[in-house]
C-alpha cells in the first residue's frame, strides 16, 4: 500500500511539474510572440506614411485591397498549415519525432506544388483583369497587385518553419526571426522609396523581405535540429492525405473566418469606392494593435493545448482557457481605451492628416477586439482537438449575417458600421457557441 501511495505521489508530482513547465512555455511564448508580432505590426506604421505619399491615394487603396485579398486567401494552403500545427503538437506531446519529420516533409512537398499552381493562376488572372475595359485593376496597377499576390503565395511553403517552432512551443524563437524580418522589410522599403524605384519594386522590397527571412530561418533551424530535418524519403502519401483530409475542414473554416473578418475593405470599395477604403484602412490599421494582442495570446495556446490533450491533461486546458480569456479581454480593453481616447492625436502625428469618423471606427474595433479576445482561447482548444464541425456551423451563420448587414448599411460616411456589425455577430453567434463546445467534458 505504501509503495502504491508513493508511486501515485510521484506520478502526481511529475504531472504538476509538466503542467508548470507547460505554463512557463506558454507565458514565454506569449511574451515572445508580443515582441515579434509587435515589431511586425509596427513595420506598416513606419512605412505607411511614406507609402501613401509615394503611391498616391488611388494606388495605395489598390495595394490595401490586394493585401486584404491575401488576408482572405489564407485558406489557399488548403488548411495544411493549421492541420500541421495540430498534428505536430500531438506528435510532440507523444514524443514521436519520426512522425513529426514525416509530417514536415509531406507538408513541404504538398505546399510547394500548391504555391506553384496558385502563383501561375494569379499571374494569368491579374494580367487578364488589366486588359479588361473598365476593370478595377487599371493597367498601371497590375504590377502592384501581382507583386503583392506572388510574394504571398511564395510564402506558403516557407511558413512551415513557424508551425514547427510553435509545435515545439518555441514561440520566442519564431519571434526573434520575425523581428529580423520586420527590420529588413522596413529598411528595404524606405531605401527603395529613397531611391525613387518603381512602385512595384517598393512593394516587393516591403513584402518580399519576410519571405526571404523565412527561408534563412528554415535553413538555420533544421541545421540546429537535424532530427527534424525533412528528407525526400520522409515524404509520405499517407501523411499528405491525412494532412489534406484534416486540412480540408480547416480550409473551409479558414475561408469562412477570413471572409467574415476581412471583407470590410472590399465592401467599402464596392459601396463607396477605393478612396473610401483609405479613410477606413488607416484607423483600422491602428486598431489592428488589438488584433495583434489576441493573436499573441491565443496562438501559443493552440500548441500547448494540443500537447496537453495528447497527455490527457484536460483540467489544465480548461483552467488555462478561462484565465487567458479573462486576462486577454482585460488587456485588449486597456489598449482599446487608450486608442479611442488618443487615436485622433496618434493618427494626426502618424499620417499627418485625419480621416472620416476615425474615432468611431476605433471604438467599434475596440469592442470587437474585446469579444474576440474572450473567445480566442476556446477557438484554440477546439483547433487543437481538430474539433471543426461546430465551428463550421457557427461561422457559416456569422458570414451570412455580416455580409448581408454590411452590404446593406455601410456607406462612405458610415464606414464604422462595418466593425460594429462584426462585433454584434461575434458576441451573439460565435462567443457562446465556442465556449460551450470547448468547455464541455
Amino acid at each position: 500500500m505504501e509503495a502504491f501511495r508513493g508511486a501515485r505521489a510521484g506520478s502526481t508530482q511529475m504531472e504538476q511539474a509538466l503542467q508548470a513547465q507547460r505554463t512557463r512555455r506558454l507565458l514565454t511564448g506569449i511574451l515572445g510572440g508580443g515582441l515579434g508580432r509587435g515589431l511586425g505590426l509596427v513595420a506598416p506604421f513606419i512605412v505607411m506614411p511614406a507609402m501613401l505619399g509615394y503611391l498616391g491615394d488611388a494606388e495605395f487603396g489598390i495595394w490595401v485591397i490586394a493585401v486584404s485579398l491575401t488576408s482572405m486567401a489564407a485558406f489557399c494552403d488548403l488548411g495544411i498549415g493549421n492541420s500541421l500545427l495540430t498534428k505536430l503538437a500531438a506528435a510532440y506531446g507523444a514524443g514521436d519525432t519520426a512522425t513529426m519529420r514525416e509530417l514536415i516533409a509531406s507538408s513541404y512537398a504538398t505546399l510547394t506544388i500548391i504555391a506553384l499552381v496558385l502563383t501561375s493562376g494569379a499571374v494569368l488572372v491579374v494580367l487578364g483583369l488589366g486588359l479588361l475595359p473598365g476593370s478595377p485593376v487599371a493597367p498601371q496597377f497590375v504590377p502592384t497587385v501581382l507583386v503583392t499576390l506572388v510574394t504571398f503565395f511564395a510564402g506558403l511553403p516557407s511558413a512551415i518553419i513557424q508551425r514547427v517552432m510553435y509545435a515545439y512551443q518555441q514561440v520566442w524563437l519564431s519571434s526573434l526571426w520575425q523581428v529580423a524580418a520586420s527590420l529588413l522589410s522596413i529598411a528595404l522599403c524606405l531605401v527603395a522609396i529613397r531611391a525613387a524605384l518603381p512602385s512595384w519594386l517598393v512593394i516587393l522590397a516591403y513584402s518580399g523581405a519576410p519571405v526571404a527571412m523565412l527561408a534563412v530561418s528554415t535553413a538555420w533551424y533544421f541545421g540546429r535540429y537535424p532530427q527534424l530535418r525533412p528528407r525526400l524519403s520522409d515524404v509520405s502519401r499517407g501523411a499528405a492525405r491525412d494532412l489534406l483530409s484534416t486540412g480540408a475542414r480547416f480550409l473551409l473554416l479558414s475561408l469562412l473566418v477570413s471572409a467574415a473578418l476581412n471583407m470590410d475593405n472590399l465592401v467599402i470599395a464596392h459601396n463607396a469606392g477605393a478612396e473610401a477604403v483609405t479613410q477606413y484602412a488607416v484607423p483600422a490599421k491602428l486598431g489592428s494593435l488589438m488584433g495583434l494582442m489576441i493573436t499573441v495570446i491565443g496562438l501559443p495556446f493552440w500548441a500547448a493545448s494540443g500537447e496537453a490533450y495528447a497527455r490527457r491533461d484536460l483540467g489544465w486546458i480548461r483552467r488555462s482557457a478561462l484565465r487567458i480569456s479573462l486576462l486577454g479581454a482585460l488587456g485588449v480593453a486597456a489598449v482599446g481605451i487608450v486608442l479611442v481616447l488618443f487615436g485622433d492625436l496618434i493618427i494626426s502625428l502618424w499620417m499627418r492628416q485625419n480621416f472620416v469618423d476615425q474615432r468611431m471606427t476605433l471604438a467599434m474595433l475596440a469592442g470587437l477586439s474585446i469579444v474576440m479576445a474572450l473567445t480566442s482561447p476556446f477557438n484554440m482548444v477546439l483547433n487543437a482537438r481538430a474539433q471543426i464541425s461546430p465551428q463550421l456551423c457557427v461561422w457559416t451563420l456569422m458570414l451570412a449575417f455580416t455580409a448581408v448587414a454590411k452590404l446593406t448599411f455601410v456607406t462612405a460616411t458610415s464606414v464604422w458600421i462595418a466593425p460594429m456589425i462584426t462585433m454584434i455577430g461575434y458576441g451573439v453567434i460565435v462567443l457562446p457557441t465556442m465556449y460551450y463546445f470547448a468547455m464541455r467534458r
